[in-house]
């Protein structure tokens, strides 16, 4: 079964011919292979490049619709404060996730460059994952906690496969780490002067990773730890005291964090040129 690419009319005509012929070989002979191609092909190559507007349009429908239906139910019900705070937060992040899924579906469809695009999808993802997490937070107080440690969890893997992905991309089109050996070493950067310059060449590459890195492990091991302490009711949450779990692991993420962003712009300082 053969079709035009031309215009939906004539993909509707040869449609029509191949259901009208006995034999299809007989409207194949008749169809030029240099402008028709296989109807089932045409229609998955252009369900493949429109399927992002297209759930994008019904799903902007589907807010059209509940958003009003959602306005008058808590104006006919007089709703407390809390509710319309619930409800506005809701809106925002309905909008938010649809957005980041047309990208990471444009993605997917035109996966190209597959270790660039997959870091790219999961830095994508890290707006619904934070958004709904945190929404589900709002309402659900008693398990904040653990909300809050599985989206942290997957702030410090975007982070480091932010780091990746700028490595892939450089590596893809430069010799980073022969650059790095003829260029000067990287001093450090403010409050750190006095310390020893960052070594260079492949040195320079693997501390940056590992700086990185660090955050990835320590967060995981951090937000154990915390859930344990919550479960057994020795957390001291919101607690500045020597005893207070809560605060060690706040100090020790703190500082893993830090330094995770400090040799992300390290990075940035010794190949902006």
């Amino acid at each position: 079964a053969v079709v035009s690419t031309q215009s939906t009319g004539e993909i509707l005509k040869h449609f029509y011919r191949f259901l009208t012929k006995c034999d299809s070989r007989t409207y194949m002979a008749e169809s030029t292979a240099s402008h028709y191609v296989r109807w089932d092909q045409y229609v998955a190559r252009w369900l493949k490049e429109r399927i992002g507007y297209i759930l994008w349009i019904l799903y902007m429908l589907l807010l059209c619709v509940a958003i009003p239906l959602s306005v008058s139910e808590l104006v006919s019900r007089h709703a407390e404060k809390h509710i319309v705070v619930w409800f506005v937060a809701g809106v925002f992040v309905y909008v938010t996730i649809p957005i980041t899924t047309s990208g990471v579906i444009h993605h997917l469809c035109n996966f190209s460059d597959p270790p660039q695009q997959k870091r790219i999808i999961r830095i994508l993802m890290m707006v619904p994952v934070y958004s709904f997490f945190s929404y589900l937070g709002m309402i659900l107080k008693d398990e904040t906690i653990y909300l809050n440690a599985m989206r942290e969890c997957y702030e410090s893997y975007v982070i480091y496969n932010f780091m990746m992905f700028l490595v892939t991309y450089m590596c893809e089109h430069y010799n980073v780490e022969q650059l790095l050996t003829f260029k000067p070493a990287q001093p450090q950067l403010f409050p750190f002067q006095k310390l020893p310059p960052w070594p260079k060449g492949k040195a320079f590459m693997i501390w940056s990773k590992r700086g990185v890195f660090v955050y990835v492990v320590s967060k995981p091991i951090t937000t154990f730890v915390m859930l344990l302490s919550e479960v057994f009711g020795h957390s001291g949450k919101n607690e500045f005291r020597i005893g207070s779990v809560w605060m060690w692991t706040l100090i020790i993420d703190n500082m893993a964090q830090m330094w995770a962003l400090y040799c992300l712009v390290i990075f940035y300082q010794a190949l902006k040129h």
